[in-house]
């Protein structure tokens, strides 16, 4: 660990320009490095279609096995 020491006070030019040569490619990727600045704040939707002998379409609730199936998932569904 000594040498390690020694040396770089001995090479200490050298030292201090890998380092800034070090920053200037960290910068430089860093700029090229794709980030998603604003993420996605909405909640996963699930669309569930059922078929439904009802001779007009109207609002209706999601029937008991379907209902039964979503609530058996890991996450909390609520449904209407």
């Amino acid at each position: 660990m000594t040498w390690l020491i020694s040396t770089s006070l001995r090479f200490r030019v050298l030292v201090v320009a890998l380092a800034i040569a070090l920053i200037v490619v960290g910068v430089r990727t860093a700029d090229k490095i794709p980030l998603d600045v604003f993420p996605e704040f909405a909640p996963p939707i699930v669309e569930i279609q059922t078929e439904a002998s009802v001779s007009r379409p109207k609002k209706s609730r999601v029937s008991s096995p379907c209902r039964s199936k979503i609530r058996s998932t890991a996450s909390p569904i609520s449904t209407p």
